[in-house]
């Protein structure tokens, strides 16, 4: 008896010290198995029950749990765009980050997206941020990643995925030169909240097809510094309609985007006052950053 416990002990610790496959290797092998259930496990049971034909009919393929089990697992997210809200603070935190969350969310089931939400900076990992196309900084404030954190989100930038930079994103990760470049700019000061005329100085991106070319908004109205002259500017704002803080004059933007190592960053400073997030316009100019953002190209209008 005891020969055979310890050969039951040797090989459970063999099967259990496997390392798991990535990603990509896990949906292979499933790949394969399904293969093999539908040319072969299939027909069998179709022809034991005697079915000539089986239909199938679903609103979404990648939502359906028994669609789920006969797709291979490479075709799932064939239409569904997939994006992580991370919106972890260590910093000044914004009272609107509820409301960005849950308006992400809604925005989600209407544009039929996937929408994962998280505050655990552990979520920076590369195999699990293979899992998204992009990722939404929202409100995010101070110094949110480890140096191995900040090596898996560079590398999800240079895969080509995403980035949506929502208000305090500029005022993240101070002391992280990539990242300075990368959102476009850092946080420099604001004004009390006021309404301003917004200038909308590209109607030619997502972002901007909807709005007029003079926008009247109110919010707290973000100044910056450290500015990334590659970006391309969105929107200004007409410093002569409100009191700036710290003026930065005639091109003060508001909202960007630019290419940048191999991915592509969209940023607005909207965003802190908890109304913007029921104002359409305004979910429409997001909407519109982050299909860009997933896409990797801009329509003609």
């Amino acid at each position: 008896m005891k020969p055979f416990v310890f050969l039951i002990c040797l090989f459970s610790q063999a099967l259990f010290s496997q390392d798991i496959l990535p990603l990509r290797e896990r949906a292979r092998m499933i790949d394969a198995i399904q293969k093999d259930r539908i040319q072969n496990l299939l027909p069998q049971l179709m022809e034991e029950q005697n079915l000539d034909l089986w239909v199938l009919i679903t609103r979404e393929y990648n939502e359906d749990p028994v669609v789920k089990t006969l797709l291979p697992p490479t075709w799932l997210n064939a239409r569904r765009r997939t994006i992580l809200v991370f919106s972890k603070t260590t910093g000044f935190r914004h009272q609107s980050i509820p409301n960005g969350v849950m308006a992400l969310k809604k925005m989600g089931e209407k544009h039929v997206f996937s929408v994962h939400t998280s505050e655990d900076a552990n979520q920076f990992t590369d195999e699990n941020l293979a899992k998204y196309d992009v990722v939404v900084l929202m409100s995010t404030t101070g110094t949110i990643f480890n140096d191995a954190q900040k090596a898996a989100f560079q590398k999800f930038v240079q895969s080509g995925k995403g980035v949506v930079g929502v208000h305090s994103a500029t005022d993240t990760e101070y002391e992280w030169p990539w990242y300075n470049q990368m959102i476009g700019g850092y946080f420099l000061a604001h004004p009390r909240n006021q309404t301003l005329r917004l200038h909308v100085a590209d109607r030619t991106h997502p972002a901007t097809w909807h709005l007029p070319e003079n926008w009247l908004w109110t919010d707290e109205l973000y100044e910056f510094r450290n500015m990334n002259p590659a970006i391309k500017v969105l929107i200004q704002a007409d410093e002569t309609t409100y009191q700036p803080a710290k003026a930065m004059g005639a091109n003060h933007p508001m909202a960007w985007y630019h290419e940048f190592d191999g991915g592509r960053v969209f940023y607005t400073a909207l965003g802190h006052v908890d109304a913007v997030w029921e104002d359409a316009d305004f979910l429409k100019h997001l909407y519109g950053g982050i299909w860009y953002a997933a896409k990797g190209s801009l329509p003609k209008k």
